[in-house]
């Protein structure tokens, strides 16, 4: 069962990133006097690679702010232009718990932002065929 808490963890803590990502503080009429105002969207790319064999549980932020799951085999990418109104993303992956793969295989998660890596985080599977790399995030300048 650790695994599979290693995988609510790390969705946890990626719906934590996206909510500390897209909120702000505002003054009592609804504005926000501290962030400048974001006239552009912001053109990003997901991709996670490496010599893992198995799909990978993958979380990341959609277009709007929301966390979205899936399963999928490497490599992986999904390209998506975020409105301006979006402040942050985040991103994580894990083993699927009943499809491991094997010890030593590796899993890169990369963000790039208009074309220019901005994170990056790589693990190796453990022992036991499990690899999970916990949300990391990006907060647009």
């Amino acid at each position: 069962m650790t695994g599979w808490n290693n995988v609510v963890r790390a969705g946890a803590r990626l719906g934590a990133a996206v909510l500390l990502a897209t909120s702000g503080c505002s003054n009592s009429d609804g504005k926000n006097p501290a962030a400048p105002p974001v006239s552009q969207a912001r053109v990003v790319r997901y991709e996670i690679s490496g010599k893992y064999a198995r799909p990978l549980t993958i979380s990341y932020t959609d277009l709007s702010g929301a966390a979205v799951t899936i399963a999928a085999p490497l490599p992986w990418s999904r390209d998506l232009t975020y409105p301006a109104n979006v402040l942050g993303i985040a991103i994580a992956g894990s083993s699927v718990i009943d499809n491991r793969g094997s010890s030593g295989q590796t899993v890169t998660i990369r963000i790039l932002s208009s074309g220019t890596v901005v994170q990056t985080r790589s693990d190796s599977a453990a022992s036991n065929g499990l690899v999970v790399i916990p949300a990391f995030s990006y907060v647009f300048p």
